[in-house]
């Protein structure tokens, strides 16, 4: 992906008091990245800026949204923002990564390819990547697509340079799909 892709990071929801604060529904990990004066793109592609966020009762307001009225504006409104903002505001611990760096990664099970990661579903508490199977194993009779858990218990390694992801037993789980 482009360091310049955009991102949903949240959905804005309804207004909240009078001052034009309003409820923020967020589809990321990173809070941090709505800090003050952090920007975002809304879906008509304009960009508006944070005044302030309450991170434990996601509580948003924007600069030039001083009312009720105002924030009603921005209700159902998505917002975006790039790669390469998330890279610059998001830190990450050790041995984790974006999604966006891992989907399109090569999935091998010691030396046995699997397939590539579609895309990272969330259930619960955990993350499942989407594998499309290589033909090969189509082939032989075995699934399209399968899951596979993104835990320590199947995850061995992933270099993000070559976007390579070796897992442990994986292959079982495709034989189960």
């Amino acid at each position: 992906m482009d360091e310049n892709s955009l991102l949903h990071v949240a959905k804005i929801g309804r207004s909240v008091g009078l001052k034009g604060e309003l409820k923020l529904y967020i589809s990321s990990d990173f809070k941090e990245q709505f800090c003050t004066d952090a920007t975002f793109l809304l879906d008509d592609g304009s960009k508006i800026v944070v005044d302030y966020f309450i991170e434990d009762k996601s509580i948003i307001k924007f600069k030039e949204y001083n009312s009720k009225e105002d924030a009603k504006t921005l209700t159902n409104k998505n917002l975006f923002t790039t790669i390469k903002e998330s890279r610059k505001h998001c830190s990450l611990d050790s041995e984790q990564y974006f999604w966006f760096d891992i989907i399109g990664s090569k999935v091998f099970d010691r030396d046995i390819y699997l397939g590539k990661i579609l895309e990272i579903e969330r259930i619960g508490d955990i993350d499942y990547l989407i594998i499309k199977s290589d033909d090969s194993h189509v082939k032989r009779g075995l699934s399209k697509r399968f899951m596979i858990p993104y835990i320590k218990r199947y995850i061995d390694s992933f270099d993000i340079e070559s976007k390579k992801l070796s897992t442990i037993d994986t292959y079982l789980i495709l034989e189960s799909s």
